[in-house]
């Protein structure tokens, strides 16, 4: 079946004709964390639910243009309200439960101007209530009934703002990127047609869903009229497991879901007749080729590479699925991130924006429906109407196409995994944690795992014993203090003599500088 895509106004609205084409294929499913099936949903049932959903917004006294925070693991509901919220024009910010703190959440509510923190009922007891003042808050338990009412107004517009993710900038606090509904389905109707998605696929949801990748792939699938299936989180143990028993056809992963496979060949063996994946897109943190080659000689799954930001509703360029084994082999060799999406236009350009040729060095920039509208708070993150990437690149012509090309960051953030780490959040944060530190330096160190780990550079106060001081530190982090997320406390230390520290004529320290002269090798790793 070929669902016609454009134009797509209203999310509940496409949903409600898919469901009278095919009410009773699969839309959703929840399964556990090694993969059993707990819960399905049919397009027709999807419907209802969402009926619900918008019923249950419309009790709370949303409307257009709200913003709602919602604090949920990875779920069916999350979707659904969602979906359902987008529909009235209500704009969604999700929360990141493992790794936000109170002060973060009170952040994104705050500059939101968020009406309601909706939390999952199952997650109650972690959300530190007296650093959210002012906020209602406001405990799901589920869609408990279905109204007789009519159902609230439909924005039928796509234009309207329906989601703010946060993302690290280089200074202390996140930046919200606002998303278009428009810039999602614009986004998502890309990847379909880049992935060849159809409603004969399943997608086996590996990342968050606060996370731009599941968000849009997620909706991808949607507008297919394929199918999803959502465990709990990911697991590295049980990876083939799911992926087995919930008959996935593809997935979303990141580096280190790549490094954890390689040593997973027995447990992909004892499930591999029951293995139905064709097909994996990574992306979202920079990809190590080596491992992408011996995952691929492992296991017979092609991996193509994909590269955007949370600022463009994720995918700006792609490696195609349609190129010889030879040739495809290559592109993982030289760690292509592919040609651009045929919404984006992808140029590299000098410093002045001047567009440049093959084969020269520049920042990536990009223009087209996809890119989101800016900043909460208007952060500059334009020029001559290009989004600035913040990274470095270049293009070479092969196979009589644009291959773009990554060189690194011009940005200072540090991408964990397919997290976005802010280091003067985290120098801020470990400040907290010793007194006995004077400056500290964070910067990201090449990982096998998660393509960059975080590593601190730290200069002692006077007349402190630093043998003591770093013993010291290093018990609080692996002692998970929570003054710190566990995901953005450095893995790696070094002490340093100030003079040491390399600065500009102004005396600035020089970060970019820092990371040349201090490899991984140089640090303490601390386990």
């Amino acid at each position: 079946m070929n669902i016609p895509l454009h134009p797509i106004s209203n999310i509940y609205l496409f949903v409600s004709e898919v469901a009278k084409k095919s009410p009773r294929n699969i839309a959703l499913m929840s399964c556990s964390s090694d993969g059993s099936l707990l819960e399905t949903l049919s397009y027709e049932a999807l419907l209802e639910k969402m009926e619900r959903a918008l019923h249950y917004l419309q009790t709370l006294g949303l409307k257009e243009k709200d913003c709602i925070a919602l604090a949920f693991t990875n779920s069916i509901d999350l979707l659904i309200l969602s979906w359902s919220a987008w529909s009235m024009g209500i704009i969604t910010i999700p929360l990141d439960t493992k790794n936000d703190i109170g002060e973060l959440y009170a952040y994104k509510i705050r500059i939101t101007q968020s009406k309601y923190l909706i939390v999952q009922e199952k997650i109650q007891k972690s959300i530190d209530q007296a650093s959210i003042e002012g906020v209602r808050i406001e405990i799901f338990s589920g869609f408990l009934y279905r109204s007789e009412k009519e159902l609230p107004i439909l924005q039928k517009n796509p234009d309207h703002i329906a989601l703010i993710l946060f993302t690290s900038g280089t200074t202390g606090h996140p930046k919200g990127a606002q998303l278009s509904l428009q810039n999602l389905i614009v986004n998502a109707d890309g990847i379909r047609r880049w992935f060849d998605i159809r409603d004969t696929d399943r997608f086996l949801v590996n990342l968050p869903l606060h996370h731009i990748n599941s968000t849009t792939f997620c909706l991808s699938i949607l507008l297919s009229g394929g199918s999803i299936a959502i465990p709990p989180t990911y697991s590295s143990s049980n990876f083939w497991n799911q992926v087995s028993k919930t008959q996935s056809t593809i997935t979303s992963i990141v580096q280190s879901i790549v490094y954890d496979q390689l040593v997973r060949e027995s447990e992909f063996m004892h499930v591999k007749n029951d293995i139905l994946l064709n097909r994996i897109q990574i992306g979202s943190a920079p990809v190590i080729a080596h491992s992408a080659l011996e995952f691929e000689d492992t296991y017979h799954i092609p991996l193509y590479q994909g590269y955007g930001q949370t600022e463009t509703a994720l995918r700006v360029t792609g490696v195609p699925l349609s190129l010889s084994s030879a040739l495809h082999k290559k592109i993982v060799e030289e760690n292509s991130i592919g040609i651009s999406m045929p919404w984006a236009d992808v140029q590299i350009a000098s410093n002045t924006g001047e567009h440049l040729g093959e084969n020269e060095e520049g920042e990536l920039i990009v223009r087209g429906d996809a890119v989101m509208r800016g900043y909460v708070g208007k952060e500059p993150a334009f020029q001559n109407g290009y989004f600035l990437t913040g990274d470095i690149g270049y293009f070479k012509i092969i196979d009589k196409k644009k291959f773009f090309f990554l060189k690194g960051r011009k940005k200072e953030i540090i991408i964990k995994g397919g997290v976005n780490i802010s280091p003067t959040a985290v120098e801020n944060r470990l400040k907290k944690v010793s007194v006995d530190i004077d400056q500290v330096y964070v910067i990201g160190v090449v990982d096998d795992r998660y393509g960059e780990e975080v590593a601190a550079i730290i200069c002692w106060k006077k007349h402190v014993d630093t043998d003591q001081a770093f013993k010291k530190l290093k018990k609080n982090i692996l002692s998970h203090t929570p003054l710190i997320g566990a995901y953005e406390a450095p893995k790696y230390l070094l002490s340093l003599s100030p003079e040491k520290l390399p600065r500009t004529s102004t005396g600035k320290v020089q970060r970019m500088i820092l990371k040349k002269q201090f490899s991984r090798e140089k640090f303490e790793y601390i386990q």
